[in-house]
């Protein structure tokens, strides 16, 4: 079977609406690495001389561990979820030599973006069987953009280790027009079945939709109030679901 990777901001389950309090401009220029960093040079001056930059911390060992032993664990996992600050760029370099690891360890992922809407992938599909080895083509095909994400160079090193491997390129995240409108006025803004689906009528453990709650009004920037904090975490559960349901489906 086929692994998934999900190109996502957090975890399936948190990823944020960062959008709103961060704007986006050209990659900053590349500075030297520090000393113990796990691949080649940082893009970022910022934090790179602290002594846990370029560290891998395992939860699950309790302690540091090897960029050898994060690969071979990655492998044989049935799904990763590569994280990310959209406006970090050394975020998608190390997502993007984690992909490249997992391929020359032996696996055939397909890999899920959440930067392109699900009704998008025809658009993918065809921009890749026209033009296999360019990942600009599928950048041009979404009209990357007006999407309001970072520049694509960020993205495209990532979609070229896919296309470099031959990978399954997913488009996972709901349809744009779906989550606003689902932020504007909630399940109304969805017919029953499509709500059922998406397992929005079932509520989640007030632990965890608190944490959402919390993590919805932070990202942006303490400007959320009243119905909107519960309307914007529908439409952040909505896009969970999507994204999880397209990986299932990959």
């Amino acid at each position: 079977m086929s692994r998934s990777i999900s190109l996502a901001a957090v975890a399936l389950a948190l990823a944020l609406f960062t959008s709103a309090c961060v704007s986006y401009g050209p990659p900053p220029r590349r500075v030297a690495p520090p000393s113990r960093a796990v691949t080649s040079s940082w893009y970022s001056a910022l934090g790179r001389h602290h002594p846990l930059a370029g560290q891998i911390w395992g939860v699950r060992e309790g302690r540091f561990v090897r960029e050898r032993d994060l690969v071979a664990s990655l492998a044989s996992a049935r799904m990763v979820l590569l994280g990310e600050r959209h406006d970090n760029f050394d975020h998608h370099r190390l997502q993007a030599a984690l992909l490249r690891a997992l391929v020359t360890a032996g696996r055939h992922p397909a890999v899920a973006f959440e930067m392109f809407d699900s009704d998008e992938q025809p658009k993918v599909d065809a921009a890749v069987a026209a033009t296999p080895r360019s990942s600009d083509a599928i950048a041009r095909a979404v009209g990357w953009e007006k999407k309001g994400w970072p520049p694509w160079p960020a993205y495209a090193r990532i979609a070229d280790v896919a296309l470099d491997g031959g990978l399954p390129i997913v488009a996972a995240n709901l349809p744009l027009r779906e989550v606003r409108a689902i932020a504007r006025q909630g399940l109304s803004a969805i017919d029953a079945r499509e709500a059922a689906d998406l397992g929005l009528n079932d509520p989640m453990p007030e632990a965890l939709a608190a944490s959402l709650r919390d993590e919805l009004v932070a990202s942006h920037c303490g400007h959320l109030r009243g119905d909107a904090v519960a309307r914007m975490s529908l439409a952040q559960r909505a896009r969970d679901e999507q994204m999880a349901a397209r990986m299932l489906l990959a």
